[in-house]
C-alpha cells in the first residue's frame, strides 16, 4: 500500500511538470485576475486582448465579467455579494484591452491603468459615483476614453501618456479640478455639459489636435495645444476665474461662442497664419488677444473686456 502511495504521489508530480513545462492552460490565456481584499477591489489583465466589465446589481453584488474570450479567474464571470468599495485598482498590462466599468459606487478612488496597447475605457449603460480621486493611465498606444455622466467628488485625471488621445466626457460633476493630458501626436478631445469646482486643464501637447468644451461651468479653463495646426472650439462656457488658451506654431483656428470669465480671457495663438472667432466672450476684468506671427486674422462678433479689451499682432479684421 505504502508502495502504491508512492506511486501515486510521484505519479502527480510529473503531471504538474508536465503542465508547468507546457505553459498556460487554455483557461489561463486571455484571463484575467479578480480578487477582493477587504474593500478593495483590484482587477489584473495578462499581455493580451482583454474585453471586461465591471459592474453592480441593485442588490449591490459587484461583478466582473469577461468579453469576447476573456475568463475571469478561469470562469466567465466572478461575483462579490453585496461588496463595499472603498477603492478600486484596475490594472489591464498589455495587449488591446477594452474596459467597461457602470453602476458601481466607489468610496474613495477609481485607478486604472490601462497599460500598453491600443485601450479602450467606456462607461456603460449606468454611471459610476466615485467619492475621490478619478485618475486613468493610457500607457504606450492609441487610446479611447468615453465617460458619460459619472460623479467624482475629488479631482479627475485622465493621461492618454504615449499615442493618440480620443477622449469624450459628457455629463461629469466633478469636486475639484479635470485634468485631461494627450501626447504629441492627433487627440481629440471633448467636454460636454460637465462642471467641476476647481480649474479644467486640457493639455494636448504637439500634432493637430481638436479641442471642443461645450456647456461648461466651472472654477477655471486653460487649455493648451503647443506645435500642429490645431481646432479649439469654446460654447456655453461660464467660469468664476480665468480662461487662458495656449496654440503653438502652425495655422490654428480658436472659435468662441456665448464664453464669459469673471476674471480675465487671455488667447495667445503663436506663430503661424490664425483665426480667432468670437461672438458674445466677455470678461469682467481683462480680455487679451495675440496673434503672433504670420497673417492673423480676428472676427470680432462681440467680444470684451470690462476692464481692459486688447488686440495685438491680428493683421485682418473682416
Amino acid at each position: 500500500m505504502k508502495v502504491k502511495s508512492l506511486i501515486h504521489k510521484l505519479t502527480a508530480i510529473a503531471a504538474m511538470a508536465f503542465a508547468t513545462l507546457a505553459g498556460p492552460t487554455q483557461a489561463q490565456i486571455n484571463n484575467v485576475q479578480a480578487a477582493l481584499e477587504g474593500e478593495l477591489l483590484v482587477v489584473t489583465g495578462d499581455d493580451l486582448a482583454n474585453a471586461i466589465t465591471i459592474s453592480r446589481n441593485i442588490a449591490g453584488d459587484v461583478f466582473v465579467t469577461g468579453r469576447n474570450g476573456t475568463t475571469i479567474n478561469g470562469l466567465p464571470s466572478v461575483r462579490f455579494r453585496q461588496a463595499v468599495l472603498n477603492s478600486v485598482e484596475v490594472l489591464m498590462n498589455g495587449g488591446n484591452d477594452n474596459v467597461v466599468v457602470q453602476n458601481l459606487i466607489i468610496n474613495n478612488d477609481l485607478y486604472l491603468n490601462l497599460g500598453d496597447g491600443s485601450d479602450t475605457l467606456l462607461s456603460g449603460s449606468n454611471p459610476t459615483t466615485v467619492g475621490g480621486n478619478l485618475s486613468v493611465e493610457g500607457g504606450m498606444g492609441n487610446d479611447v476614453i468615453r465617460l458619460t455622466g459619472w460623479s467624482v467628488g475629488s479631482d479627475v485625471y485622465l493621461d492618454g501618456q504615449i499615442g493618440s488621445l480620443n477622449c469624450v466626457l459628457t455629463g461629469l460633476t466633478v469636486g475639484f479640478g479635470l485634468f485631461v493630458i494627450g501626447d504629441d501626436t492627433r487627440d481629440v478631445i471633448s467636454v460636454n455639459g460637465c462642471t467641476s469646482g476647481d480649474f479644467a486643464s486640457i493639455q494636448a501637447k504637439g500634432g493637430s489636435d481638436s479641442v471642443t468644451v461645450t456647456s461648461y461651468a466651472g472654477w477655471g479653463l486653460m487649455i493648451g495645444t503647443d506645435a500642429g495646426a490645431d481646432t479649439i472650439a469654446l460654447s456655453s462656457v461660464a467660469t468664476l476665474e480665468d480662461i487662458s488658451i495656449t496654440t503653438g506654431t502652425e495655422n490654428d483656428s480658436v472659435k468662441m461662442t456665448n464664453v464669459s470669465s469673471q476674471k480675465n480671457i487671455v488667447a495667445s495663438l503663436d506663430a503661424g497664419n490664425d483665426l480667432l472667432d468670437g461672438v458674445r466672450v466677455s470678461a469682467q476684468y481683462d480680455a487679451v488677444f495675440e496673434g503672433g506671427a504670420g497673417l492673423d486674422t480676428f472676427i470680432d462678433g462681440g467680444i470684451a473686456g470690462v476692464v481692459k479689451t486688447e488686440v495685438k499682432e491680428f493683421e485682418i479684421f473682416p
